[in-house]
């Protein structure tokens, strides 16, 4: 038994050397699917070592961690999600506690240079500096004016110890509700070891007035505790190695269940942040996985085509076997060993350069550290080896129970192939139709997984369907040709090799279906979204006023002084070149409602001129025409019980006015009403202006067409004349310009996936024309020796790949688009207006790039084919 397996692998080894030119191209397949595939498992553990080194590194110095029960159980209703000021009192005068750290977070935009913002995590700074993790080159903070910062944020925007930038004064906020910036001072740079943690992204704030501010706006906002409070206390104890665990929950014993902090080891935490934060990896890893099974698709078909042709051409070589006494066991053996081998080199092969490849961009991108753990390889490995063996499989069992007589049937008789069989036929057919049904079915009861289902279910279908689709094409191209044209025989030999164009086909045809599906959903998302935008957000660029750019004394001449003085700026404004108009709406009077949002608190409407509000916000103006009419956000009304067609009142500084509710489902940020009417209300006062908290506002309408840089330099010049600071700036353009960036980024990230793919099957169709002229040296010799010159024969094999690249480009790009049309009725369920939108120009540059690299990888074997010589030819068919 040992001497027959030593030989069946000699035989197999022998026999991928001898044809290791025909399988270079499949090794090159497998190589890639298995690199992409081990690059996708080095990323989703390299992103999981991250986040626990993030966590591990926050929990350092620290004994336990007593967190909000439901913050804990991420269920609230086993608890509150914040710990109250008692329970914060009674953790930091346990006994058993050394220092105690209740870590308070607020998300906020920060112009830490000028005119660059950024989002940070604004933090307490603990009042023992020893249960602080990371090392800090400065001093600690010990007033609230005084910030640490991170080495990464240092580095990136050239801060350093003594420098100053603005945050938010929640003092004053917390008292009178005005936001208005002060000045903080870096005192120290603390140094972190992950460049993208979280923790790269904080501000440490000396003092307790921070978390005392906090506390107050969450008291102060309607309805519970709001995340200004803190979800966990980081402990370092007396004794971490005593009890000291048992003797606190003892002592919060008497703490009322729903408030009673959950204790935990740092090693559970750390776990638990790892799990929380983990969900977006997992999501990350399943779209990853999606395209490196489309690889695995692509080099399976790549292998078993290589099989199925080199089968094909060893029929005598088997059947002289049989012949010799060997078993169809033995036979079939000798061939998945081939395919073992191979699939198990070339595996390794593509593990090991993707461990080469993370190796060298870990040293050119620094800031993101890499997980060289051996599972990743190894999981790839057996992926690799694992395709290969079923992608050998089939073309294996074909020749499984060959006769021994084989060896003396022509090729000609052997080489009599169908695109494919009944079987498969029938199981297409079958996923079409059912794939129909389900979509049909999840569009009439708006169920999304129905629709994504059919229209997987369709796609499969299609595919399966495809090459009988492309040989009955194919055959129409010698329609009106003469017999002997490159047209006629090209056409013929397609037909003729159908299994080999089958193979050839759907590899482009998976590809263009694909990018097409990408470039139609780019297109219709980028016109849905828009479309959704210049509706909900209509107006272009918003500039909001605030105290600090009003003087504080203002009397009732000097507001409408200052209001004159703002409009005489805006008219100035509209000489820039992306603006088409701008208008100034001011504060009118408050609205006198029965149940107000904030009880004690009544929203202001402001006053805008219909004349202009209609250049400047169309969609608005056509509801202010009636001179009593009073428009409203949708979402406002609902918040503040207010109904459409209904009579408010709103009281001015002079007189009140009755005013019918009209419904926007704009985003405009107050109600608005017609400049016309507030003569009757009276002018705006200063006590109309402090009291409320409001003030005047400008609208602005961007000149169609225009970029978002020359939109951008508009803005700094608006933001210079009236006095305010870059990010005091909102609107449609910033957020139209936000989505289109992350849309590009998401178009170009499933590009770069798609990679392999293309590369996987590029190589693909180089090894079936390969394959396919070896497989047809004796015609091709024939046509030699009745005198067709080489450069003929060498057009003859590129018009047969230029047919079927054709073909399969604009049937692909065909079937992508109206599988990715069907798929976004998921966001008609989501009631999202669809806006189909078809990407011609791309389409047409897809279809003619795909039918350029297939005459690019036909290109070689063509020539290849074409200089061989007859007498050479015909040696190489016996």
């Amino acid at each position: 038994m040992k001497s027959q397996v030593t030989s069946l692998r000699t035989v197999a080894v022998s026999q991928l050397v001898s044809e290791r030119s025909k399988l270079s191209l499949t090794a090159l397949g497998i190589t890639l699917a298995v690199l992409f595939l081990t690059g996708i498992f080095i990323v989703n553990q390299s992103t999981t070592a991250a986040l626990e080194e993030d966590a591990t590194s926050l929990y350092k110095n620290s004994d336990y961690v007593a967190q909000a029960p439901g913050s804990f159980y991420g269920d609230t209703d086993k608890g509150e999600d914040f710990l109250s000021e008692q329970v914060l009192r009674d953790i930091a005068d346990s006994p058993v506690v050394k220092s105690s750290w209740p870590l308070y977070k607020r998300e906020e935009s920060l112009q830490l240079v000028e005119n660059k913002t950024a989002i940070m995590t604004r933090s307490n700074f603990p009042e023992d500096s020893s249960i602080f993790p990371w090392s800090i080159d400065g001093r600690a903070p010990t007033a609230s004016n005084e910030v640490l910062i991170s080495s990464q944020t240092a580095e990136e925007y050239g801060l350093m110890v003594g420098n100053h930038f603005p945050m938010t004064d929640l003092a004053l906020n917390s008292e009178t509700g005005e936001v208005k910036d002060s000045e903080r001072t870096i005192v120290g740079i603390f140094q972190v070891k992950q460049p993208n943690s979280s923790a790269a992204r904080s501000v440490f704030e000396g003092g307790s007035a921070f978390q005392k501010n906090l506390d107050k706006l969450a008291l102060d906002s309607a309805g519970a505790r709001d995340a200004s409070g803190t979800r966990q206390v980081l402990l370092e104890l007396q004794d971490p190695h005593d009890k000291s665990a048992e003797v606190l929950n003892s002592l919060w014993a008497n703490i009322e269940s729903k408030q009673r902090p959950v204790l935990s080891s740092v090693e559970a935490q750390i776990q638990q942040a790892v799990r929380n934060q983990s969900q977006g990896v997992n999501v990350q890893l399943y779209v990853l996985l999606v395209f490196g099974g489309l690889a695995l698709l692509m080099s399976a078909f790549v292998i078993a085509n290589t099989f199925h042709a080199l089968a094909a051409q060893r029929v005598p070589q088997l059947a002289l076997l049989r012949t010799l006494g060997a078993s169809s066991t033995t036979v079939f053996w000798l061939l998945m060993l081939e395919s073992l081998i191979l699939g198990a080199v070339f595996s390794a092969v593509g593990v090991l350069l993707a461990y080469v490849l993370a190796f060298c961009l870990s040293k050119i991108f620094q800031d993101f550290t890499i997980d060289f753990s051996a599972s990743a390889g190894l999981i790839g490995f057996l992926v690799g080896v694992s395709m290969t063996l079923l992608a050998n499989l089939l073309p294996t069992w074909k020749v499984f129970k060959i006769s021994p007589l084989a060896m003396f049937t022509s090729v000609s008789a052997r080489s009599s192939e169908r695109a494919i069989s009944p079987r498969v036929a029938l199981l297409g057919l079958l996923l079409s139709i059912l794939g129909t049904g389900l979509f049909v079915g999840g569009n009439t009861s708006d169920q999304t997984l129905l629709i994504l289902a059919g229209c997987f279910s369709l796609m499969l279908g299609w595919v399966l369907l495809f090459p009988l689709i492309l040989r009955w094409i194919i055959q129409t191209f010698k329609w009106g040709a003469s017999p002997f044209s490159n047209r006629a025989l090209a056409s013929q030999n397609a037909v003729h090799s159908a299994t080999r164009t089958a193979a050839t086909g759907r590899m482009i045809f998976l590809s263009t279906v694909l990018i097409g599906a990408v470039l139609m959903g780019y297109s219709s998302m980028k016109t849905t979204i828009f479309t959704a935008l210049d509706e909900w957000s209509p107006v272009s660029l918003t500039a909001t006023m605030s105290p600090d750019r009003t003087t504080p004394s203002l009397t009732y001449s000097s507001v409408s002084k200052e209001v004159q003085n703002l409009s005489q700026k805006v008219i100035q404004l509209e000489n820039l070149p992306t603006v088409e108009s701008a208008q100034v709406v001011s504060p009118a009077g408050t609205l006198l409602l029965d149940s107000p949002a904030q009880p004690g608190f009544l929203p202001v409407a402001y006053a805008a001129d219909w004349t202009h509000l209609q250049q400047t916000v169309p969609v608005v103006s056509e509801l202010l025409q009636d001179t009593h009419t009073i428009v409203i956000n949708k979402d406002f009304a609902e918040a503040n019980n207010v109904h459409d067609g209904e009579k408010i009142s709103v009281q001015g500084t002079e007189s009140n006015a009755n005013f019918t509710v009209r419904f926007t489902s704009a985003n405009i940020p107050f109600p608005l009403i017609s400049s016309k009417t507030q003569q009757e209300l009276g002018h705006p006062t200063q006590e109309l202006f402090s009291k409320n908290n409001v003030y005047p506002t400008v609208f602005f309408k961007t000149t169609p067409g225009a970029g978002f840089s020359a939109i951008q330099e508009d803005m700094n010049v608006i933001a210079q004349t009236l006095g305010i600071p870059f990010q005091a700036l909102s609107g449609g353009a910033l957020e139209r310009n936000s989505m289109e960036e992350n849309l590009n980024k998401v178009l170009m990230a499933c590009f770069i996936l798609l990679a392999a793919t293309i590369l996987i099957s590029c190589a693909g169709v180089a090894n079936s024309t390969t394959l396919s002229t070896i497989q047809r040296s004796q015609d091709n010799a024939l046509f030699r020796t009745i005198g067709m010159p080489s450069q003929r024969l060498q057009q003859l094999i590129s018009t047969e790949i230029l047919m079927i690249s054709l073909v399969a480009a604009v049937l692909g790009s065909l079937v992508g688009v109206s599988i990715c049309a069907m798929g976004l009725q998921i966001l008609a369920v989501e009631d999202l207006a669809v806006k189909y939108s078809f990407p011609w120009i791309e389409i047409l540059a897809m279809i003619c790039t795909a039918i350029l690299l297939s005459w690019l990888a036909a290109l070689t074997p063509a020539q290849q084919a074409a200089k061989i010589s007859p007498i050479e030819a015909l040696q190489h068919t016996r």
